[in-house]
């Protein structure tokens, strides 16, 4: 069976996805490029597990009960787990002029609430994604403090705990079924 979540292998979604494989046999962990990609992916998942994070935020705004709700007919919630999450850093590359800012969705409002400024936000599909969106032309960033260089300065650490969600996608009569009850 396979677990999906956010990929490459660096996201704490894919740390997370590892943590819930060690305690569950015979599970492979496959890494998406967005979690909207992956909720794309749905119909042919059925039977496999998702791994969801309780912070997700899509571009759209959709939140994690949006998402839960909206996917509810599809979607089987059988299990939940709570991380450490690496420390998260809000960093300035140094010498950068302007005010644009790279962060995931999730995280907008923690980054503009830390940093002087009208920020120009761009949001992207993970941490691991804003930090390179960043290095290429953004000034502030709000990532895995791990990613770190020494071309950044760190104007805030933060250290948190995250709640995942374990879904197991339904088959067709499963969905059926369970819009009709």
């Amino acid at each position: 069976m396979k677990i999906h979540t956010l990929g490459p292998a660096v996201t704490d979604s894919y740390r997370a996805a590892e943590q819930y494989r060690a305690d569950h046999e015979n599970l492979e962990v496959v890494g998406h490029p967005s979690f909207e990609v992956l909720y794309q992916s749905i119909p042919e998942l059925r039977g496999e597990l998702l791994l969801i994070p309780a912070a997700v935020k899509t571009p759209t705004g959709a939140s994690w009960g949006d998402l839960h709700y909206q996917y509810g007919d599809r979607l089987e919630l059988i299990d939940s787990l709570i991380t450490e999450l690496s420390p998260l850093a809000i960093l300035e590359r140094r010498g950068r002029s302007g005010q644009r800012a790279y962060c995931h969705p999730a995280t907008i409002d923690y980054l503009t609430r830390n940093v002087e400024g009208p920020l120009e936000i761009m949001p992207c599909p993970s941490k691991w994604q804003a930090y390179r969106c960043y290095q290429t032309d953004g000034r502030y960033t709000l990532t895995s403090q791990t990613f770190a260089g020494p071309a950044d300065r760190v104007i805030k650490t933060i250290h948190l705990k995250m709640l995942w969600s374990v879904y197991q996608v339904k088959g067709e009569t499963d969905a059926k079924t369970s819009v009709n009850n």
